[in-house]
């Protein structure tokens, strides 16, 4: 029984598919959108804006209309996580000013994530808690050279060895946008600390700790219908 509105996962060709497990075993309820780099989901605003939560995989050089769909849809209160495949590789890519992060091109052979906002609810939450320097070492090396624009508002949570991000969120937008460099999806269903994290992730966006329910029922047979 999914207990959450309805989030959005959108792929740009099926990257996604893998990590809807992960959505069902917290009884997430989704709609999944795949092909997007042909279908541009990411274009229609009034597609987007059914969703309270959108999670998406990104491998192509966004247009312009998509980048204003994707603010506008922040600017309405919307949530996003992004991630992809050298999504920020372009250090003109237009997404960069969707997730408020500079780019400065590829940053390969980086597979270790490091804690710097222990207190974030993504690094502080029901799925797992995580110190300040925490090290989560062995994910995928394939990551961007992005650092959070902190003229943006956009703050860094976790960071490369090198000193770039691996996670950048700006939250007051009026909505929220996390951005996980690197193909995530390795990292989120392969790294347990990873899974945890962007579950805690998940719970923080959609502002839920799962469902509560009282009853006043008297507890007597009933024949005709009752509240």
């Amino acid at each position: 029984v999914s207990v959450t509105p309805k989030i959005a996962v959108i792929s740009d060709n099926d990257e996604l598919w893998e990590i809807l497990t992960i959505l069902e075993s917290m009884s997430v309820n989704y709609g999944y959108g795949y092909d997007n780099s042909h279908m541009r989901y990411t274009a229609y605003p009034d597609l987007l804006s059914q969703y309270p939560l959108i999670i998406y995989f990104n491998t192509h050089d966004i247009s312009s209309t998509e980048k204003a769909v994707l603010n506008q849809y922040l600017a309405n209160g919307g949530k996003l996580i992004v991630t992809g495949s050298n999504a920020l590789a372009n250090p003109e890519a237009r997404l960069g000013e969707v997730v408020r992060a500079i780019s400065s091109g590829d940053d390969i052979n980086q597979p270790d994530l490091y804690v710097m906002n222990a207190s974030h609810p993504i690094m502080n939450g029901p799925y797992g808690k995580f110190a300040q320097g925490y090290c989560v070492s062995d994910l995928n090396p394939d990551n961007d050279a992005v650092i959070a624009d902190t003229a943006k508002n956009a703050v860094s949570i976790a960071k490369l060895a090198d000193g770039k991000d691996k996670i950048i969120v700006t939250d007051n937008l009026p909505g929220t946008v996390v951005f996980w460099n690197g193909i995530a999806i390795e990292d989120w269903l392969y790294n347990p600390d990873c899974q945890a994290i962007f579950k805690n992730m998940l719970i923080w966006l959609l502002g839920s700790t799962g469902p509560s329910t009282t009853s006043d029922y008297d507890g007597a047979w009933h024949t005709t219908d009752f509240t």
